[in-house]
């Protein structure tokens, strides 16, 4: 597959962008973080500092602009998105490009404009760099955008006509960020691909499609699939949905039942955590996982 791929991942309340490698993975802050991990920004909004309102200006450092860009995408939709759409639409460079598609993508309460830009920018040649990042994008928009369902059809045919590991994770990505059931038996298709990134994505966009197909598609691969990228992507997945049951359900050996442990332990403590830890202390013989859900409190 390429030299690297941009993977956007969406959680209700933000959007996580992280780089991926063969041999590392860092956040956009240059921070260790998993390739598929989900996480919400975690800082407090920032005082907005008040910059051109049209874009940041060409003389600025990528640092600056990417504080500007930060900042629009806390700004209300009927501020932040005309002024990203237009940029998306005629950016100054390929770096304005890419910064102003993620920042769109975590603006509230998007719709045709941020779609209409996206689509438009894809009609585009494009580096792969920023294909990626507008890829992603627009399933992350269509997610919240009241005609998100019209990329349908679009992402459908992508990924028919993928012809590498690199395009079938980037459309599955995308098709995840949008969560919409009609991938779901193109997702499944991809979840038997060769490739291991492949099939971590067809987890990751499992995990936001609410049927027990999905579900089942998660466990079966979290519990059978030889790789460590993808069994970790199915536990998170799980996570996600909250589904401490099948968790429990894909704690076949030691290794996935400590893992199991710390999720549980670290999760917000409800009635269904506390049962599904009791059964997970119940069903392993691994001392190691008892003694993680009882420094846990579990």
């Amino acid at each position: 597959m390429g030299k690297w791929l941009l993977v956007v991942l969406v959680v209700f309340g933000g959007v996580g962008w992280y780089v991926y490698s063969p041999t590392n993975v860092v956040s956009h802050e240059e921070k260790k973080a998993d390739i598929y991990n989900i996480t919400s920004p975690s800082e407090s909004p920032r005082q907005f500092i008040p910059l051109p309102i049209e874009g940041p200006s060409p003389a600025q450092s990528d640092d600056e602009k990417r504080d500007w860009y930060g900042q629009m995408a806390r700004l209300a939709a009927a501020l932040a998105e005309p002024v990203l759409a237009s940029i998306i639409k005629n950016p100054g460079s390929e770096f304005d490009l890419m910064q102003a598609a993620m920042a769109i993508s975590d603006v509230q309460g998007v719709g045709d404009e941020a779609l209409s830009a996206l689509e438009g920018a894809l009609q585009k040649t494009l580096s792969e760099e920023s294909r990626h990042v507008v890829m992603l994008a627009l399933g992350a928009v269509a997610r919240q955008a009241p005609n998100g369902q019209r990329v349908v059809p679009f992402l459908l045919e992508t990924a028919g006509l993928a012809d590498s590991a690199a395009k079938r994770v980037e459309v599955t990505a995308a098709m995840g960020n949008h969560g919409h059931g009609e991938y779901f038996e193109t997702i499944r298709k991809f979840a038997q691909d060769s490739s291991e990134q492949v099939r971590a994505a067809s987890v990751y966009a499992a995990r936001n499609i609410q049927t027990e197909d999905a579900r089942s598609l998660i466990v079966k691969l979290g519990i059978n699939d030889p790789s460590a990228l993808v069994r970790a992507e199915a536990l998170q997945s799980l996570a996600s949905r909250r589904d401490w049951g099948g968790l429990v359900e894909m704690a076949q050996d030691e290794g996935q039942a400590v893992e199991v442990a710390r999720i549980l332990v670290e999760s917000e403590r409800s009635e269904s955590t506390v049962a599904e830890a009791q059964r997970l202390k119940l069903s392993s013989k691994s001392e190691r996982v008892k003694a993680l859900l009882a420094q846990g409190g579990l």
